[in-house]
């Protein structure tokens, strides 16, 4: 079983991947083979293009790399941008296999620990030389050096790549954080200003409408992670035998678990928590930024089916 752990920015994606790299039989990972930013244009504007997009995905990939796109990439940036987006809008969805195995934010999130550093790099070399490549092999690849059952792979602001993922037969779970705390956190580690969260919101809240319903499907709050209920939707979601745990959490980089806190100068060099802490989720809430974003965001959100419960 493959898994895509997805939701907007700041959102509680990297805590449950910890939660799901703490299991024996789920490797998880962050940010890594990334198939929807392997497609020729889609990585020009992230996150913004995936976010936005107002239609899913229904075209076939093209997984062979023409000759044209190599000589693409050999031209000046500027130039190569606009040619890529052309293809975008034609909805020629070229993948590009040295975007799919680009490492910079593996190796810059100290994600190396997961898989052997090594190992993965033998296993690319062998997959790049294959003359049709899919990501479907890799992932078994991984799975088996892993010796593990299910692979989750966390891909922020992704969801218009859903009916590609689900028409494979595999699952897709999507993080629901209280949206006035996740903008605060936004603003302060991207910028993302308050006005750009709130189209964001009403983009996937219309997205979500049409497959909320889907066995593929799970909506996860991440507030009521503690609540036994929560925890055994998504064991049952996942097909797991035993109980989930939110103790002694293992991060995506093998190490005791570190919540990433807007708070930090940086997000990477927090203390050790290594469990699920609500207080964290909702430091915000008795801060005066909190009440002026609530009463901002809600003129539009109070009466969306998503996000509505933040606003009672």
């Amino acid at each position: 079983m493959n898994v895509v752990i997805d939701s907007l920015s700041r959102s509680g994606t990297t805590l449950l991947s910890s939660i799901m790299n703490t299991r024996e039989e789920i490797t998880a990972t962050r940010g890594m083979f990334m198939e929807c930013l392997s497609l020729v244009g889609w990585d020009i504007d992230w996150p913004n293009g995936l976010a936005k997009h107002s239609k899913f995905f229904d075209n076939k990939i093209n997984y062979n790399t023409p000759i044209k796109l190599k000589l693409i990439n050999k031209l000046p940036r500027v130039i190569k941008n606009k040619i890529l987006l052309s293809f975008r809008k034609k909805n020629e969805l070229i993948f590009d296999i040295d975007k799919f195995f680009d490492l910079k934010n593996y190796y810059k999130h100290n994600q190396d620990q997961n898989i052997d550093p090594e190992e993965l790099i033998k296993l690319i070399r062998k997959q790049k030389k294959l003359n049709f490549f899919h990501p479907e092999n890799f992932y078994e690849e991984i799975k088996k050096k892993q010796k593990t059952k299910i692979l989750c792979l966390r891909w922020n602001q992704s969801l218009c790549y859903y009916n590609i993922w689900k028409n494979r037969g595999h699952k897709w779970i999507f993080v629901k954080r209280d949206p006035i705390a996740s903008a605060i956190s936004r603003e302060k580690i991207f910028q993302v200003s308050l006005d750009e969260s709130l189209k964001w919101y009403k983009n996937y809240s219309n997205l979500i409408s049409g497959i909320k319903d889907d066995e593929n499907f799970l909506i996860v709050k991440i507030e009521n992670l503690q609540n036994k209920n929560e925890l055994n939707k998504l064991k049952n979601f996942l097909k797991l035998k035993n109980d989930i745990q939110i103790n002694n959490l293992i991060g995506t980089d093998n190490k005791r678990y570190k919540p990433e806190t807007s708070d930090l100068k940086s997000r990477f060099e927090g203390p050790i928590y290594d469990k699920f802490e609500l207080e964290i989720l909702n430091k915000y809430k008795k801060k005066d930024i909190y009440k002026l974003y609530k009463d901002k965001l809600s003129i539009e959100l109070s009466s969306d089916y998503l996000w509505k419960e933040y606003f009672v």
